[in-house]
């Protein structure tokens, strides 16, 4: 979510899209927690499926309610940053970007698979 920050355009806010309800209250409170305070945050919003539902459902159903989890998360245009909320997500980076085209919002995706696969890399080069 550091890395959010980051790259997040200063008029714009970050969102987490992640997996059951109960992940949106602690996400918050985390976020409210590590940041210390939520004024770039635009909250979270799940697709109401387990991490284990993921490879359950059929992947009509979970692109729906991925894309349904996404469009909650950019109806006010204001986000900038969409951060996917689970390690279960991974890979559904595009599902988020075609909402975001569709409703015409520029955005950038943090997969935390993917970021921390390139932090990964990036230490071992560095032979830490």
């Amino acid at each position: 979510m550091a890395h959010a920050l980051q790259i997040l355009p200063q008029e714009k806010k970050f969102g987490i899209v992640t997996t059951g309800k109960v992940w949106e209250g602690l996400l918050t409170d985390g976020v409210h927690r590590f940041l210390g305070g939520g004024e770039r945050f635009a909250g979270v919003q799940s697709t109401g499926l387990t991490a284990g539902e993921l490879h359950s459902v059929p992947e009509q159903e979970l692109k729906q309610r991925m894309e349904h989890a996404t469009e909650k998360l950019l109806e006010n245009r204001d986000v900038g940053v969409v951060c996917l909320g689970c390690a279960g997500l991974v890979g559904l980076e595009g599902v988020v970007r075609g909402v975001a085209d569709r409703l015409g919002v520029e955005i950038k995706v943090v997969d935390g698979v993917v970021a921390g696969v390139v932090a990964a890399g990036g230490l071992i080069r560095c032979q830490y």
